[in-house]
């Protein structure tokens, strides 16, 4: 009952923060994507695969979209492909193609197609561009957090709203794609060099991290500054979210960035918490010993907050 309330709470929180990111962005021709950032949570949150999200589209058509050139997305789990293009040459969102990238970044225990927030494929295609790449490798997109039975077993985060996508482009280091994606506004980017995976996310306020430790886990996750950012997201339109650079406007990319203030002391204070509870708990019975040597348990692949 628990996780469950939990799972709600964090549900309405992201349809919150996605409603008013919404507020910017147009409708989409033909009916098909409307509005989608609120659709595509209300959608989650129902437990419905409709593949629909906000968009951006620039108020005249953009001959470069007709030149855009076609992205493979490859799961790597499934070793499924959708090859396509996003944008059709009017600059609108294709939302056939849409439906059939919500079939591939579809929750794998369950089956469930994933309510895409298509922004973050957006963004994913606007990182493809920069670093003119033809396949985009899908490492995991879609958590219901259930079992294949139906059993709730974990919370997943933006990854259970279908906002989040950890993914990986062949030849172009994590690092050079996780210091481009923090360019960007209003999203989650968390660098997982150990693992070779980027995670991007759309939420309201951008947050980024670092994992090195080489496992999922909130207690390895490092937060990183976020100099200029909340000036950059006050300034934010929804065409920044469009395949293309500014013009004249030069980029440059992090690739060390600082730790975020005040992160080591909280992140030693985490440890010590999960510590004193792990005890705890174990005194009380309910966890076995191997717990605390590694062993896994109750304790292996938890999911980050910030997922």
């Amino acid at each position: 009952m628990r996780a469950k309330t939990s799972a709600s709470i964090f549900a309405w929180l992201a349809a919150t923060a996605l409603v008013r990111l919404s507020h910017a962005q147009p409708r989409v021709d033909g009916g098909a994507i409307a509005d989608a950032s609120v659709t595509s949570v209300a959608s989650a949150d129902a437990g419905s695969s409709a593949a629909t999200a906000a968009v951006s589209r620039p108020t005249t058509a953009d001959p470069r979209f007709a030149a855009l050139p076609e992205l493979t997305f490859r799961a790597i789990n499934t070793r499924e492909t959708v090859r396509a293009r996003l944008y059709r040459a009017d600059g609108t969102v294709d939302p056939a193609v849409v439906e059939r990238l919500a079939r591939l970044l579809r929750d794998l225990p369950t089956g469930e197609s994933s309510p895409v927030v298509v922004r973050t494929l957006q963004l994913i295609v606007k990182v493809a561009t920069h670093f003119d790449a033809r396949e985009i490798e899908v490492v995991s997109a879609y958590r219901t957090g259930r079992s294949s039975s139906g059993r709730r077993v974990r919370r997943e985060g933006y990854h259970g709203v279908g906002s989040a996508i950890d993914f990986r482009i062949p030849s172009v280091e994590p690092a050079l794609i996780a210091a481009y994606a923090r360019t960007f506004s209003h999203v989650g980017v968390g660098l997982y060099p150990r693992l070779g995976f980027v995670h991007i996310d759309s939420r309201e306020q951008s947050f980024f991290w670092e994992n090195r430790a080489g496992r999922s886990h909130h207690g390895w996750d490092r937060p990183l500054a976020r100099d200029g950012v909340p000036e950059r997201e006050r300034s934010w339109s929804s065409d920044a979210d469009l395949p293309w650079d500014p013009p004249g406007v030069s980029i440059t990319l992090d690739t060390h960035p600082r730790t975020a203030p005040g992160a080591h002391r909280s992140r030693r204070h985490a440890r010590r918490g999960r510590h004193h509870r792990r005890h705890r708990t174990h005194r009380r019975g309910r966890l076995p010993l191997h717990v605390f040597s590694g062993g896994g348990g109750a304790q292996g692949g938890g999911t980050s907050g910030a997922q």
